[in-house]
This record gives structure tokens, sequence and C-alpha cells, in this order.
């Protein structure tokens, strides 16, 4: 069943993270899942527009925001995978 989350459980979540901005959220987004960091965007200017790979953090920060934020970056398979091919 869907969830509902909320701007303010989204901002909430992120409290304490020096993340500000949809930008911020996003590069610690990236940190905390290495394989997600060759899809971040670079940092928007106010004359710029939102680059379509932003999509991919948001969803992340909704998701995040529902479930918690991990403490450090997490390994996944795909990472460890990209490892091994290097």
């Amino acid at each position: 069943m869907p969830q509902l989350v909320t701007r303010a459980q989204q901002l909430h979540a992120f409290r304490g993270r020096d993340c500000a901005n949809k930008d911020e959220r996003a590069t610690l987004i990236a940190q905390l899942y290495p394989v997600l960091q060759r899809r971040l965007p670079p940092r928007r200017e106010i004359w710029m527009a939102e680059s379509e790979s932003m999509g991919v953090f948001d969803a992340m920060s909704l998701a995040l925001a529902h479930v918690g934020l991990p403490e450090g970056p997490v390994e996944d398979e795909l990472t460890r995978f990209q490892q091994l091919l290097q």
C-alpha cells in the first residue's frame, strides 16, 4: 500500500546532515550510494534547467525519508560487481 511522505517529513529526515536544498541532498545520496555518483548532476545555478537525472535523487530522497537514512555508504551487489570488473 502506498505511503504518503510529506515535504516536512522529507526535510526532517535530512535534518542534521547539512542538506539545505535538493543539490545537497543529491550529493549526500550519491555519497551514501556510490553506484549513483555517475548520475549526480552538476550543481544547478538559478538560470539552469534542472537535470533529468535529478528525478532519481528525488525518488531516493522520498524513499530514504520513509525508511530512514543509513549511517554510512551502502555497498551493494552492483557496487561490488563493478569493483570486480576494474
